[in-house]
């Protein structure tokens, strides 16, 4: 179990993250929620939206590997949550799991982002009993038991651009697996 979150800078290599940046450019569909009471919509891709499903799976087997060293566990692929933002559509804290042994690695995907325009990263960190906070780099991916409540930050109103992020989530027993058509969300 994590006491902290991890930060991982420049977890992909550059021809990975430039690939998947390219196909967070089109496709997004408005209507995103974490829990269906939210009062809050924002953007989101689903797997009949992306260009290639095997860029997603690659990169998901690519963090697993560095997140199974922090956690000294092995761990399998879950799913994968695709979200963007832009200013004025904020989201409320969550969590996404009510069980153990599941791990979130949140990717910053904006290929080009400048950190006055917000959009950081929020967990609770109950072990320490306090707030964490990550600003958006791209590249970076956040490491935190799903069980934290977190959210990204929506851009503040200096910027038009859409904040991208997506969240991959691992779990240490493989009985909680879904379909390969439930993975990505």
């Amino acid at each position: 179990m994590l006491s902290e979150s991890i930060i991982l800078k420049d977890v992909l290599p550059t021809d990975k993250f430039l690939r998947l940046s390219e196909d967070l450019e089109v496709g997004w569909r408005f209507g995103n929620k974490s829990y269906e009471s939210d009062t809050y919509d924002s953007w989101a891709k689903q797997y009949v939206d992306v260009s290639d499903p095997l860029i997603y799976m690659d990169i998901a087997t690519h963090i697993n590997y560095k997140v199974r060293r922090l956690v000294k566990s092995k761990l399998h692929f879950y799913r994968a949550h695709i979200n963007g933002q832009t200013s004025g559509q904020p989201s409320l804290i969550h969590y996404d799991s009510t069980r153990d042994g599941f791990y979130t690695a949140v990717l910053f995907t904006t290929d080009n982002w400048h950190t006055n325009w917000g959009g950081e990263f929020v967990c609770y960190n109950p072990i320490k009993e306090r707030y964490e906070y990550t600003p958006y780099i791209p590249n970076t991916a956040v490491v935190i038991p799903s069980t934290w409540e977190h959210r990204g930050s929506n851009p503040n109103n200096t910027t038009h651009r859409l904040r991208t992020s997506i969240g991959f989530m691992y779990c240490d027993d493989p009985k909680y697996l879904k379909s390969y058509n439930q993975l990505i969300e």
